[in-house]
């Protein structure tokens, strides 16, 4: 490819020692026209560790055919991660000294570190090359996506002509075959098509287990005795199972999952454990009969994801703890979910606690306006917790809780404005609550650089200007025209921000 050995030495031994010791130089870098994936071809074909090459010339040439038939190579070298390695850990150096003498924000910097920790870790660089959307790729994906929909079409469709073992029979005759060619393409390292492959043992599994329950008549006893706490049966599927089948068919996913995680190394399966870990609480949660409280007391049902938000938060602290980022990364996600759903739900169906609220502070007339600045509350003291944690992902976590308390404080402050009990000095009091809180959070954007803060602030502060002319000031032209005087004095001010400190600094002297 280059007219030019990969390596050169003074003498035999020097020759031997870079052989056994060093990585080649790129090819690309001593003929940039080399296609990257031939020079993948080679690179991988010159691995130190003979179970890092090609595990048969078959192998490699079914690469270089892909190659002249300009498909994507399979090859992804360990090299390039010796190479990257190298290079970022003194680039982490470098930022942590930024980060100390302030040539960084905190921001910035917990931003930098994940993007070079990412790249770190090269066990999982073929990802990257399966997420291309190329023909075979999207094939692959489709297939197993097809798949898992017909077993589940198995499951939930009644077949008169086609009896129940053999429905089990077909499901699994599925599973089999897609995780022995899994498992097959994986050691031949065929990461990308194997990828595929596991995926769909993922999908259809819980879908075979539970036809395999159904078909053997195990735990078909309803949640407490009753078929009205069946999921199933309150979606009118025409072949229901039931809660405690959907429990086991979930909770024999997890280690299959779990394992296919640790084989492979790919964050896809923590991403397929997270979810199925998700489904399982929900499924826990029928077993225990919340359906019961779905048509008369709703928020109860929503009370009960609070702890599995606090399990997979925990979860989450537990993996990052453990230099497990790819795992935790999926977890807090579902914490966050779980949390926003569970204290949305409480305030928005839970009656008790706003008839508490009305007996506790009568002016709120008991409105679940009042409680959703609590729950604001609620989340800025969750910021506070998170921010300060030494764990980066956790601070991040603490960012998605800060994101949304701006919606909760300004839309509820507009919406009581319209209440029925909004009437003369409570009403004259939230048109101007609006843009003064409005204006809070503008500033409060600046200490943590928050940009859906100002952007918040500054949508809610023209809604809370408009209101106060039309319900405050009517046809008074001097207000109009105070708010262009504020205004240039502002941007006159700020134009000047430093002088004007400076003199201020001397008036106090």
């Amino acid at each position: 490819m280059t007219g030019d050995p990969p390596f050169h030495g003074e003498n035999r031994a020097a020759l031997l020692r870079r052989i056994r010791e060093e990585d080649p130089e790129l090819p690309r870098r001593r003929d940039p026209k080399i296609p990257r994936d031939l020079q993948n071809i080679s690179l991988k074909a010159m691995e130190k560790n003979p179970a890092q090459r090609y595990a048969s010339a078959r192998d490699m040439a079914d690469d270089l055919r892909r190659f002249l038939a300009h498909e994507p190579v399979l090859a992804e070298p360990r090299a390039y991660s010796r190479l990257i390695t190298g290079q970022v850990s003194a680039h982490l150096r470098d930022l942590e000294s930024w980060r100390h003498d302030q040539i960084v924000s905190e921001e910035e910097h917990a931003g930098l570190r994940k993007r070079y920790e990412r790249l770190l870790e090269r066990e999982d660089a073929w990802i990257l090359s399966a997420r291309r959307l190329t023909l075979p790729q999207v094939s692959l994906y489709l297939g197993a996506w097809v798949l898992a929909l017909a077993a589940f079409l198995l499951t939930f469709f009644p077949y008169p002509r086609l009896p129940a073992l053999p429905k089990v029979a077909i499901a699994w005759g599925a599973v089999s075959p897609a995780a022995w060619m899994g498992l097959r393409t994986w050691r031949r390292g065929y990461c990308r098509v194997s990828i595929a492959y596991l995926l769909a043992v993922c999908l259809v599994t819980p879908v075979a287990m539970l036809l395999t329950l159904e078909a053997a008549r195990l735990f078909t006893a309803f949640t407490q005795g009753k078929a009205n706490l069946e999921l199933f049966q309150r979606l009118e599927v025409r072949q229901a199972a039931t809660n405690a089948q959907l429990w086991w068919s979930l909770l024999s996913t997890l280690p299959v999952c779990w394992w296919l995680r640790r084989f492979t190394r790919a964050p896809v399966f923590s991403l397929m454990y997270a979810t199925a870990a998700a489904l399982f609480c929900l499924a826990t949660l029928l077993c225990m009969g919340v359906l019961k409280y779905v048509p008369d007391d709703a928020g109860r049902f929503y009370m009960r994801l609070i702890p599995c938000a606090v399990l997979f938060m925990a979860a989450g602290i537990v993996f990052e703890r453990r230099k497990m980022p790819d795992d935790s990364r999926y977890f807090y996600p579902f914490a966050v979910v779980f949390t926003l759903a569970a204290f949305s739900g409480v305030v928005g169906y839970h009656q008790p606690l706003a008839k508490l609220l009305e007996k506790s502070l009568s002016f709120t007339h008991g409105q679940i306006e009042y409680l959703f600045m609590l729950n604001a509350g609620v989340y800025f003291v969750a910021d506070r917790i998170c921010d300060r944690s030494s764990l980066p992902q956790v601070r991040m976590v603490g960012k998605s809780f800060r994101f949304v308390i701006p919606g909760h404080i300004l839309t509820s402050l507009f919406l009581l404005s319209f209440s029925e009990h909004a009437k003369g000095r409570e009403a004259l009091a939230l048109y101007w609550l609006l843009p003064a809180a409005a204006l809070v959070f503008v500033f409060a954007s600046i200490p943590r650089q928050m940009k859906n803060f100002l952007v918040s602030g500054l949508v809610f502060l023209a809604i809370g200007v408009y209101r106060l002319q039309d319900k405050v000031f009517g046809e008074r032209w001097l207000w109009p025209v105070f708010l262009l005087g504020c205004g240039l004095g502002l941007m006159v001010a700020a134009a000047n921000y430093a002088p004007l400190r400076v003199a201020l600094r001397r008036l106090r002297k």
